[in-house]
């Protein structure tokens, strides 16, 4: 067995574009190397099966800290766990139509615009809630959104989870695999949580 997340090139990708994530996991790295120095013959480099442990750990920690880190952290944590496992389940159907898998959502960029419109919200507040997490998903570099990305003849927000909220989930660091979804859905997700379909729930 050799462990998906390995390499000192994955840590710039598991940052997400974000300083303190990479001090973070170069400093978990770190502190392992220090600590072999020291009861153990000097070594440079961490085998592929620590350094993996180590990402799953972090990866661990920072889903802990969504409550605290985002505002409205309890519902921004049970939507993007909803995402993440809706991530999985598509990712490890039988026939893998997504190789090599999916690790976001994305909007249309018409819903996107409706979630910036107030009247549009008052009219429809299960989609202000939409909006409210999303926000500060997006606010607390949870979510990591590209504007304007068409695809199949329209234009999409694509919404991509932040790179070291995948090792937890068995998701692979790729950026490109997301599934489009409409306000309605994110809405049962952040209300009812994601449901599997009853034949591949078990994946």
């Amino acid at each position: 067995h050799f462990p998906y997340y390995f390499g000192p090139a994955r840590l710039a990708t598991l940052a997400s574009c974000n300083l303190e994530q990479f001090l973070w996991l170069a400093g978990d790295q770190f502190e392992e190397l220090i600590g072999n120095a020291i009861v153990r013959e000097p070594q440079l480099e961490l085998g592929p099966e620590r350094q993996d442990l180590l990402v799953r750990r972090a990866s661990s920690s920072l889903w802990k800290e969504i409550p605290r880190r985002a505002r409205h952290g309890d519902r921004v944590r049970s939507f993007l766990d909803s995402v993440a496992r809706f991530c999985r389940h598509t990712t490890f159907l039988p026939n893998a139509p997504y190789d090599p898998g999916v690790t976001g959502i994305a909007i249309s960029m018409i819903d996107r615009n409706r979630l910036l419109d107030r009247e549009y919200l008052k009219a429809h507040p299960e989609h202000r809630v939409v909006a409210d997490v999303l926000a500060s998903s997006i606010a607390a570099n949870l979510l990591e959104p590209v504007l304007d990305y068409k695809c199949k003849g329209a234009m999409w927000m694509v919404l991509n989870l932040n790179r070291l909220l995948c090792p937890e989930h068995w998701l692979p660091l790729q950026y490109g695999g997301f599934r489009e979804k409409t306000l309605d859905e994110l809405s049962r997700w952040i209300s009812e949580g994601y449901r599997a379909p009853v034949s591949t729930e078990k994946l």
